[in-house]
């Protein structure tokens, strides 16, 4: 499919996000994702037209998208670009995408953006994910903890925020315990 990437004159079909539209290929999307599939038969039952607004994701995402579509991947992704699309990926059910997304968001994760991957995957239900996050929040608790981006976060997130304080809790009392314990032994062992 790479040669047909945007060819507005074997296209059958157009996608308009925010004010800009691309041409693609009916073809193409459905081979990659059901939702766009089942989106053609029904706008073809609903309006014999060519054009269909794509009103869930901004002009921007769906280039990406698109792009993933056309090319296998995303040229220049970072990890807002990643984000978006992972959403996008989630909801047009490109798994591949959604993978890819997920372990270029699980490489680049950092002290600055993990509120937000945080987010994201809880928002998609992406569980794994979700639990590679919370672990790394809970490893680097020291650094997260005291950013102003986990202050603004926890108002705005509280049911998120309390799991991974709990979670949080839940290691100090296990390393508590542990702790404890080798101090008991430590100390018996002494006595005899």
């Amino acid at each position: 499919y790479q040669n047909l990437s945007f060819d507005k004159a074997s296209a059958d079909v157009k996608l308009r996000a925010d004010n800009d539209i691309f041409h693609v290929h009916k073809s193409l999307l459905s081979d990659y994702s059901s939702v766009f599939s089942e989106m053609f038969v029904q706008d073809m039952k609903k309006n014999n037209n060519d054009l269909i607004d794509i009103n869930d994701i901004g002009e921007q995402t769906l280039k990406y998208l698109l792009e993933y579509l056309y090319n296998g991947a995303v040229n220049d992704m970072d990890v807002d670009i990643a984000i978006d699309l992972l959403a996008a990926a989630e909801r047009y059910q490109v798994l591949s995408l959604v993978k890819q997304c997920s372990t270029y968001l699980e490489k680049n994760l950092s002290v600055t953006n993990v509120c937000r991957v945080l987010y994201i995957a809880d928002m998609i239900n992406h569980m794994i994910l979700k639990t590679y996050t919370v672990n790394y929040i809970i490893v680097n608790a020291h650094k997260i903890l005291s950013t102003p981006e986990w202050s603004y976060w926890i108002e705005r997130n509280p049911h998120l925020a309390t799991e991974v304080l709990l979670k949080l809790s839940k290691k100090f009392e296990s390393e508590f315990n542990t702790d404890r314990d080798l101090r008991r032994l430590s100390s018996e062992a002494m006595k005899q």
